[in-house]
């Protein structure tokens, strides 16, 4: 990043909280000149430097911006020893390593993190109180100024766990809550209890294992044919074993989806007997689907990991299209051709056809 004197002027300005009037006149100059400093238009006499650097409490490498490439190489070196010193179970020169370099750079937000993280890794609730003041105050000191949201809830996870371990609940659940993302369902997981817990873990094993399947959906195609019936025959597996109880609702467009693609690879395999039994499949969990979607009143799962949660009837067809139309066009893929006058396959394609015509006509 290319470094900036009048960015850094005014950094250490708002850092010190003084205007450009109180700036020049400790400096015995016009404010005129510090504004020039700060819009890059005109720069200090280099005499007045250490006047500058003294003011804000910097050395002058710093002022300058040449201590900056200096600091991040000593930060990644202690980040490749912590690396070893975790890998080798040296927690207690691990802690060593982050309390000198905290004592060195106290407002780096990298070191700040570590330091926090190598306390917290030793400190146990009936241990010296002060390990867990610095705990708490190096999390606290990230929620206020940690530069992104990553940071910020390192620290929420750390409050949250040292409060659970106090057995204060209440700080416990309010820090998970104000986590973002993931990192929040993750921390609730922990902190609820009873029947509250159940119903938040089951949502949260459903959002993972959609976000897992998302994510294969997106890297499956570019594998070789076996390894992408693996694939899918796994994917196939992972919802078949959420829902146990084969109560899909939603979902049976996912597996209609899934085995269409299953099916697909087969033929590209010239395996009938797989291709044709994945194709009926499909088709199968469409017409399930459609009969579900039908239903009006609320009802919740009944397969054991979900049976908290009610199966949402809330879908959006934004192509105006019967939902039987990707089907359609999948069945005319060239894959097929060397099925088409298979008596299973024309069978098959007969009861899609049928299903199609009932949503057009509906």
């Amino acid at each position: 990043m290319e470094f900036s004197f009048g960015k850094k002027i005014k950094e250490l300005r708002f850092a010190k909280d003084v205007t450009q009037d109180q700036l020049a006149q400790h400096l015995m100059i016009s404010p005129q000149a510090v504004s020039k400093w700060e819009r890059e238009t005109g720069y200090p006499d280099i005499m007045m430097l250490p006047r500058i650097a003294a003011f804000f409490d910097v050395t002058v490498d710093e002022l300058l911006g040449t201590g900056e490439e200096i600091r991040r190489g000593k930060i990644e070196k202690w980040k490749e020893e912590t690396d070893e010193y975790w890998h080798t179970g040296q927690m207690e020169k691990n802690l060593e390593l982050w309390k000198s370099a905290y004592s060195e750079y106290p407002n780096d937000p990298d070191v700040v993190y570590y330091y926090m993280y190598a306390l917290n890794a030793l400190w146990r609730v009936d241990e010296d109180p002060s390990k867990k003041e610095k705990i708490f105050e190096l999390a606290e000191w990230l929620l206020q100024k940690g530069p992104n949201e990553d940071l910020r809830n390192s620290a929420r996870q750390v409050l949250c766990f040292a409060n659970l371990m106090l057995g204060d609940n209440e700080k416990a659940r309010k820090y998970a809550e104000e986590a973002c993302g993931y990192e929040s369902s993750f921390l609730l997981s922990h902190v609820l209890e009873g029947e509250e817990r159940i119903e938040h873990g089951q949502g949260l094993i459903l959002r993972l294992i959609t976000d897992a399947a998302n994510q294969i959906n997106r890297i499956a195609d570019s594998y070789p044919h076996n390894e992408a019936i693996e694939v899918w025959k796994y994917v196939i597996g992972l919802y078949k074993g959420l829902f146990s109880k084969g109560d899909f609702g939603f979902y049976y467009l996912r597996m209609n989806e899934y085995s269409g693609r299953l099916s697909r690879r087969y033929a590209m395999n010239g395996e009938r007997e797989q291709c044709l039994e994945e194709l009926k499949n499909s088709v199968e969990y469409l017409k399930a689907f459609l009969e579900w979607a039908k239903g009006s009143e609320k009802e919740k799962h009944t397969s054991l990991l979900l049976n908290r949660l009610e199966m949402s009837r809330y879908y959006t067809n934004t192509s105006g299209r019967p939902m039987s139309t990707q089907t359609m066009e999948d069945i005319k893929r060239q894959c097929y051709d060397p099925y088409r006058e298979d008596p299973e396959f024309i069978r098959i394609k007969s009861e899609l056809e049928a299903i199609h015509n009932e949503e057009i006509n509906k």
